[in-house]
């Protein structure tokens, strides 16, 4: 299986701020299942909308982050 995982989140950068962590894997952008890191690119390509949410596993738990 392929993973799009956050490997490090830059003190106060925009993953930060939003509550993404070093570990996160990615599961979904908006809805869109995420199966590698091209997926995160078309999808952010085509969201007209200042937020977005995203679908993450963080130790086994999935969770919903809101992404402004």
């Amino acid at each position: 299986m392929v993973v799009v995982k956050i490997t490090h989140a830059t003190s106060l950068g925009a993953g930060d701020r939003a509550g993404l962590k070093a570990g996160d894997v990615l599961k979904c952008y908006n809805g869109q299942k995420i199966t590698e890191i091209n997926d995160v690119i078309a999808y952010s390509k085509l969201t007209h909308s200042h937020i977005i949410t995203v679908q993450v596993d963080r130790n086994g738990i999935e969770q919903s982050i809101r992404i402004q």
